[in-house]
Parts: C-alpha cells; structure tokens; sequence
C-alpha cells in the first residue's frame, strides 16, 4: 500500500470502529472494551492528520473522489466516534451523566463553531484562533474523560485499570509533544478571506 493510503485508511477504520462501539452500546459490552474500541478510535483520528501531512498524494493529475470533500469526511468521522462514545456512557454507564456529557458537548460544539465562523473570524481573527484551539483542547480532555469513565466502570482488575490508565496518561504526553501545531494553531482554514489589515495581527 502506498504511503499516501494511510492517512484515508484511518479515517476509513475511526469510522468502522464507531459502528463497532455503537452496536457494543445496543448490545451492552462491558466497559472496557467499549473502552478500548473508542481509544483506537481516537488514536485513528489523531495519526490521520500527521500521516496526511507526512505523506500527503502527489500531484499526478489523478481524480480521487474520496478526497473531492476530505476534510468534512473526516470531521464527520470524529462525530460519529463521539456520538458513539457519549451514547456508551449514556446507555450502558450512567444515563444522566451521559446525558449531561452529551448536552454541554452539543451546546459548546455548535455554540463555539456558529460564534468562530459565523462573525468572529471576521470581527478579530486573533481571537477566533485562541477560541478554536482553546476548544480543541476541552475536547481532548473530554475524550480522556469519556475513556477513563469507560475503563474505570469497566470489570477489569484493579491492577489492570491502574496500569491502562499509566499508559494512556503517557500516551497522553507523547501525543501532547507529536501534535504541537494542533495546540498552537487552527489548521482548518476560515470559510472567509481576510485582509491583512482587518484581522488584528
């Protein structure tokens, strides 16, 4: 398989393994393999963006329609594998919690990308920045939530949950290291051109 297949093949597999957690949910799986499915998932979604770049496809003149709407794939495929996760907890751990999870994620999410791309990219792009990135990282600390709910509601032993937890936190801390640029800057470009003297920077 060529190189330039990967980013597309982890995207293809998050979504895969969304369906996989949602039918985990109907069905009742214990937690902390619902835990481990989400957890690829994720792990899917944050290598897709690194093997894009570090392998993007060449110029060759060729038509890939997977790639004419590419970036709407993958946040769709985030969607999905976070519906699935917030739908775990909410039918197979705690109602109301999930509930919860999944109320404040729908109004911050929604709430946060009409305010950035509807006007304030226009009004102060300087500000729209940090919002996005400030955003981007309440959404990995809930990710992190929503996976040690899962683990440590789950059946496993005590000693096995305290050592998954040790090795997602260092996980945790490599990624937070690989994926510098994501903390430091939007890379999803904004849906309206900007002059130089109107964006405050």
């Amino acid at each position: 398989m060529k190189k330039y297949y990967l980013a597309d093949v982890l995207t293809a597999t998050q979504v895969v393994l969304a369906v996989i957690l949602a039918v985990m949910t109907v069905v009742e799986v214990d937690a902390g393999y619902a835990m481990i499915v989400f957890v690829l998932g994720e792990l899917c979604d944050a290598f897709d963006g690194i093997c894009a770049r570090r392998w993007p496809y060449p110029e060759d003149g060729k038509r890939r329609w997977w790639r004419v709407h590419a970036e709407a794939l993958d946040q769709i495929s985030d969607i999905m594998l976070g519906v699935a996760g917030l739908a775990y907890i909410t039918f197979c751990v705690h109602f109301k919690l999930g509930a919860t999870l999944s109320i404040v994620t729908i109004l911050i999410g929604a709430g946060v990308q009409a305010w950035v791309y509807g006007s304030l990219y226009k009004q102060n792009l300087k500000l729209a920045l940090k919002v996005v990135l400030i955003r981007r990282l309440g959404y990995v600390a809930a990710v992190v939530w929503l996976a040690l709910i899962m683990l440590w509601t789950s059946s496993f032993h005590q000693t096995t949950k305290i050592v998954l937890t040790g090795m997602g936190l260092i996980l945790c801390a490599i990624l937070w290291v690989v994926k510098e640029d994501r903390r430091m800057q939007d890379k999803t470009p904004p849906t309206v051109k900007i002059k130089p003297e109107e964006d405050g920077l």
